[in-house]
């Protein structure tokens, strides 16, 4: 069964994050990159989130055990560490309470699926293999992350911002040929990256 992908709203979402190690990190990073609230909770953290921290990341950490009232205020929760029984105890507490879970590498656990991620400003490309192959996802993670431009920005805010003035001008964008060819030398752009 394949997943249905949505993106949400992440700013000042508060997130819990539950275990201190590089793939608890690597979670916590993509999260924070689209401007969530994150707590994250663990006995130990790896050196990677010191450094993390140092260079900018805002994160609550709280070094401790993860207690079921750490889920208290939490819309989203990702359980990334190696003890089946602390994800377990996650993933029920989670589903006590309506929160969403991923519990990493165990997909029967899951109410959802982190995706691979390629961001550029505001354009946001999910990768999901519903769990089943998340190499594949990385791949084709690297692969489209190598093609698109780096510096896209500029001219999303242009389409963006030609598509508003169009809208509230009562045009469609869809029907508009100025939009249309701006779409076009952006994917031109984007095919000659590659």
């Amino acid at each position: 069964m394949s997943f249905f992908p949505m993106f949400i709203e992440m700013n000042r979402l508060p997130v819990l994050v539950i275990g201190g190690g590089m793939v608890a990190l690597r979670k916590v990073e993509t999260l924070s990159s689209f401007g969530a609230r994150i707590c994250v909770v663990a006995p130990q953290f790896c050196e990677g989130f010191n450094s993390a921290c140092e260079e900018g990341l805002k994160v609550e950490m709280k070094r401790r055990n993860f207690h079921p009232a750490d889920l208290d205020g939490i819309k989203l929760a990702v359980a990334a560490t190696s003890e089946i029984e602390v994800n377990r105890l996650a993933a029920d507490e989670c589903r006590k309470r309506n929160i969403p879970i991923n519990v990493v590498d165990v997909p029967q656990l899951c109410d959802f699926f982190f995706p691979a991620v390629v961001k550029r400003g505001d354009l946001a490309v999910g990768i999901s293999s519903g769990g089943g192959a998340p190499a594949l996802c990385g791949r084709l993670r690297e692969y489209l992350d190598n093609r698109l431009p780096r510096d896209l920005e500029e001219d999303l805010q242009k389409i963006a911002a030609l598509r508003k003035s169009l809208l509230d001008d009562g045009a469609r964008p869809a029907e508009d040929q100025g939009y249309l060819e701006m779409i076009d030398r952006l994917m031109d752009r984007i095919r000659n990256n590659g």
